[in-house]
């Protein structure tokens, strides 16, 4: 939650965003940091932090013109498993390349 706002709100404070069993909550505020992707990875029986917050963010984010992707993890409770850190690394290497 807090890597997605804050990589959203501040402009230029990264290059991507890497968000494990989170959600967006931006408030009022609009993005300021327009050129940023995002990989989300959420696990599918997450009770703590319902997957839906990454549903949504993922919706917003795609629908608002950034670059996104989302993976949900079936049968993971909120952990990150194996599945979970290749993505996230898959990602990272992606972004700098």
């Amino acid at each position: 939650m807090l890597a997605l706002a804050t990589g959203l709100l501040f402009k230029n404070t990264c290059k991507g965003i890497l968000a494990y069993s989170g959600g967006l909550y931006l408030g009022q505020h609009a993005p300021k940091n327009t050129h940023v992707s995002a990989c989300l990875i959420h696990g599918e029986r997450d009770l703590v932090v319902f997957k839906e917050a990454s549903e949504k963010a993922y919706k917003y984010l795609t629908e608002h013109g950034f670059s996104a992707e989302l993976h949900l993890l079936p049968h993971l409770e909120h952990q990150i498993n194996l599945e979970g850190l290749q993505h996230g690394t898959h990602y990272l290497k992606k972004l700098f390349k």
